[in-house]
């Protein structure tokens, strides 16, 4: 099954006829058959409700092709679909319409909720590392956004903590200003 980013005009139609989406709940439901206009036996959209991908987005099955559910939901609510769909709470599944926003990749970046690795339980952002001159634990607190690295290094935790979390909601907010003015200007 292979996965399609660009949704054709042809398609939206199709996705209109067929779904509803509820944006209270994100769920998208199936409400018909998808028509053909080859004369074969209509097709039946394969997962209804959508099915999850190892990285936690729902996927939804229509003509062969994938596509993400949120990326169908901008479709449903009668939108440009963006390049780039940002789930605000960081829960991929939840494709509730107050939780998604178009968004810069670096927005989306920005926004990232969990982290892998030996330090799980510090934000992203956040390391903890041993420094043999000091013979303790520090944490190193390292951000990027387009193309500049703002780091620095700490001995107390809360201080990592709090200064990503400044730093971060200060990116996103410059973020949010370029988005709202290219959605203003027409250009996303």
């Amino acid at each position: 099954m292979k996965k399609v980013r660009h949704i054709s005009d042809d398609l939206k139609r199709k996705i209109k006829m067929v779904l509803r989406y509820d944006p209270d709940t994100g769920v998208l439901t199936k409400i018909g058959h998808i028509p053909r206009t080859d004369g074969k036996k209509p097709k039946h959209i394969t997962c209804i409700n959508g099915s999850a991908t190892p990285k936690g987005y729902i996927t939804m099955s229509i003509d062969g092709s994938s596509y993400l559910a949120h990326r169908l939901a901008f479709v449903l609510m009668d939108y440009e679909v963006p390049d780039c769909v940002d789930h605000i709470n960081g829960n991929k599944s939840d494709n509730r319409w107050c939780n998604l926003r178009p968004a810069s990749n670096t927005l989306n970046y920005l926004n990232r909720h969990k982290k892998t690795g030996r330090c799980k339980d510090l934000p992203v952002g956040v390391t903890m590392f041993w420094r043999k001159d000091k013979a303790g634990y520090w944490y190193r607190v390292k951000i990027q956004s387009n193309g500049k690295t703002k780091e620095t290094n700490t001995r107390y935790r809360d201080k990592a903590i709090r200064l990503i979390s400044e730093w971060r909601g200060g990116l996103i907010r410059e973020e949010e200003a370029k988005m709202r003015g290219a959605l203003d200007a027409g250009k996303v």
